[in-house]
């Protein structure tokens, strides 16, 4: 007997519609008893149950509602037919087995009608699933398996003798072992599976590649034929049904509408397909289905050809390239299926000061990674209009990054996503629902795998807590002025000058950003080409002058005298040993830790040490200079803001319990009492440090001349210079 699968139209009976619906709301139903007894609590979800007939008498909003008004719904993205009241069906799609819904949707296709799934169950016949793909057919036998130890709902003439005498079998893994032994094993074992239950009497659904994979038992008595049918529109129509609708309806034809053609839908991965259904309602879907589509089969005919930087170009800041030289290693080993993709770091925030190539690393991460690269930022989707087509453009580009994974979701500008606590005026809702949907979007890229999301900021305490906490991003990583290797570094690579004639530039550049420094070269190579010769040492020292003016030799030993006041006081109050110090033509800078928990005495502690440096100017000069105030983020703006922070939110000062934050703009203005508490607090951590220093002089002049002499400190050396009163010989 000839066997041929049968192609069929795959828009279901309302009768179909009503199985599908009862199959996947027991997955649903399932899947949340499991989840309770894991977690002991769960959101509430809707039960439909095996009575089929309730179904359909379910009201939904759209009852209520004029035709305008309907369409009017259906334009926003809502789908009144799905809706009933207060009552939603939006869900976290990742405690729900998608897979296992997508193959009971299109099992119910299969079988189309009531009379056809009758027949399955009808003792003596042989129903045979042709499935081509090995672990397809393995995964889809055995939800059918669960799908049919269930009683079938009312309405469908099936025995419980006939369902539970009803068997399935399943042809084995035939890639798994391509030897002509295992395969011809796991045929023969097939065949006598059938033929075993044939001799039973048993109704049997066997699940082949192809005719000839049948016993000859199996070829004569069989009675239907069914071939296993691809996602299509009438797929995910049924899929919203189970998942975006409390009412077992939805706008049909406007999801038909908009949903890709069904030839379209058949090349989307399974990824792509579940993570659609991670937006709200079912025209979202809907639309995102759509471009999905399009952007997946662009990538088809487009060959995304990236910049030729790289991270091996990337210069100054060593540690950030060798952590993002690991996820890449990650990402290799996750590719050739060796790594779980939820063991991949795949969020990460740069952040530092303007000038520092964050932008450039990005893109320098993507060529080196061999991914897509989706760059974005708030300023971009802004620009394309009011709040619905922000959204919509963020939307968009989320959508490509996911279309096109692996790929390098790049969000610059992310402190534009503002501390919505901070939110006021007209523009408070804008902005509540800018960071919402962030959010959301956040969490449908970290759900998504092969999509690293990388973000950039110059100001990460503006960035919205909710936004930068881990789970959403999991690494921070701060892109800094470049250290005097890294200066050369960069110099070298945009000059070709070796870097050992290089030395006494950096020194002057120590301090200075990247962007700086590579303007410097661009404009010594203008000077160079006026001139008409190469570039020299010469024209750099020039340029550096226009942009880093020489400090004089006594400027430079009162900066000295500063930053070693400062190590001195923080190693002496028992803070961690700081960790670098540097000296430059454009100032100094200590890096170090201060209190991780603020009590009155650890909040004195810090101030001591933030005006350490004005009290060892005064040592060593008799006064201070401008150096501790001259810019906002100096010492005694840090310091005023930590003393008030004491005063107004911490409840630890002499103010008492009062949460009653001073804004920067609005010190000018402060109450003249809390004003003098405030100097109280700063003059008597000044008079600390100064005693400090005055009783350890000779340690300061050493660190200071260190300093001036190196230019950098490490840490090791800091800790020389502080423990053993000199720098160890470490060659």
């Amino acid at each position: 007997m000839k066997i041929t699968p049968e192609l069929r139209d795959t828009r279901l009976s309302v009768d179909m519609q009503q199985l599908a619906l009862t199959f996947t709301s027991r997955i649903i139903d399932d899947h949340a008893c499991n989840f309770i007894e894991d977690a002991g609590d769960l959101e509430e979800l809707p039960v439909f149950g095996d009575d089929t007939t309730a179904v359909s008498t379910q009201t939904h909003d759209a009852m209520g509602m004029t035709p305008v008004q309907i369409e009017a719904a259906l334009q926003s993205g809502q789908d009144p037919f799905a809706r009933f009241g207060a009552a939603t069906a939006q869900r976290d799609m990742s405690d729900i087995p998608l897979s296992k819904l997508f193959i009971t949707v299109l099992a119910v296709q299969m079988f189309q009608t009531k009379d056809a799934l009758n027949k399955l169950f009808r003792p003596t016949n042989i129903t045979v699933l042709f499935v081509k793909d090995d672990k397809d057919r393995a995964d889809i036998a055995r939800q059918l398996k669960e799908m049919f130890d269930r009683p079938l709902p009312n309405g469908f003439n099936v025995s419980t003798l006939d369902q539970s005498r009803f068997k399935i079998t399943a042809l084995g893994d035939m890639t798994s072992d391509p030897s002509a032994p295992r395969q011809a094993r796991l045929m023969k074992d097939f065949h006598r599976g059938l033929d075993f239950q044939i001799g039973l009497r048993r109704a049997v659904l066997a699940l082949a590649r192809d005719p000839m994979d049948l016993s000859s038992s199996a070829q004569a008595l069989c009675s239907q034929t069914l071939l296993w049918p691809e996602v299509n529109r009438e797929t995910i129509v049924e899929m919203l049904r189970a998942t975006h609708s409390v009412t077992g309806h939805l706008a049909e034809d406007t999801v038909r509408t908009i949903l890709p053609d069904d030839s379209c839908l058949r090349r989307l991965p399974i990824a792509l397909l579940h993570n659609s259904l991670y937006h709200a309602t079912t025209i979202d879907v809907a639309r995102c289905l759509t471009r999905l589509a399009t952007l997946h089969a662009a990538t088809a005919t487009t060959i995304n050809r990236p910049p030729a930087l790289t991270l091996s170009h990337v210069h100054g800041v060593p540690d950030v390239i060798e952590i993002l030289d690991g996820i890449i290693a990650d990402l290799a080993l996750w590719k050739s299926g060796q790594l779980n993709w939820k063991d991949v770091t795949s969020s990460l925030i740069l952040y530092g000061n303007p000038g520092n190539g964050k932008t450039m690393i990005a893109g320098a991460f993507a060529s080196s990674a061999n991914c897509h690269l989706v760059s974005t930022s708030y300023s971009e989707c802004q620009a394309a209009g009011h709040l619905g087509d922000y959204l919509r453009t963020m939307k968009e580009k989320v959508d490509e990054a996911i279309a096109r994974a692996p790929s390098i979701f790049f969000l610059d500008e992310l402190d534009s996503f503002a501390v919505r606590a901070h939110s006021a005026g007209k523009n408070n809702t804008y902005n509540i629902q800018v960071v919402n949907g962030m959010l959301q979007h956040l969490s449908t890229l970290n759900n998504t795998e092969g999509v690293i999301v990388l973000a950039a900021t110059n100001f990460l305490d503006a960035v919205d807590p909710a936004i930068q906490r881990s789970g959403r991003f999991d690494l921070k990583l701060k892109v800094g002025n470049p250290n005097r290797h890294g200066i050369q570094e960069i110099l070298a690579s945009q000059t070709k000058i070796p870097e050992d004639q290089l030395q006494n530039t950096a020194n002057r550049l120590i301090g200075r950003s990247s962007a700086d420094v590579v303007a410097i070269v661009r404009s010594a190579r203008t000077t160079a080409r006026r001139h008409d010769s190469n570039l020299t040492i010469r024209h750099l020292e020039v340029a550096a002058d226009q942009f880093a003016p020489r400090l004089d030799e006594e400027t430079l030993k009162r900066i000295a005298v500063h930053e070693a006041g400062h190590l001195l006081v923080a190693y002496t109050l028992g803070f961690e040993m700081p960790s670098f110090a540097a000296l430059g033509h454009s100032g100094g800078r200590v890096t170090w830790q201060g209190a991780q928990t603020y009590t009155r005495e650890t909040t004195h502690k810090e101030l001591t040490v933030l005006l350490a440096g004005m009290a060892a100017e005064i040592a060593i000069y008799g006064q201070a200079s401008s150096g501790a105030g001259s810019d906002a983020n100096c010492d005694l703006d840090t310091a005023t803001g930590l003393a008030l922070r004491l005063e107004t939110e911490w409840g630890i000062g002499r103010s008492g319990l009062a949460y009653c934050p001073v804004q920067q703009n609005d010190r000018q203005n402060m109450n003249p009492t809390l004003k003098t508490v405030i100097k109280d607090h700063l003059n008597r951590a000044a008079k600390g440090a100064q005693q400090i220093i005055e009783d350890d002089l000779e340690r300061l002049k050493l660190i200071s001349r260190a300093l001036l002499l190196h230019r950098e400190l490490d840490q090791q050396m800091i800790c020389d210079l502080l423990r053993s009163g000199g720098l160890q010989n470490r060659t």
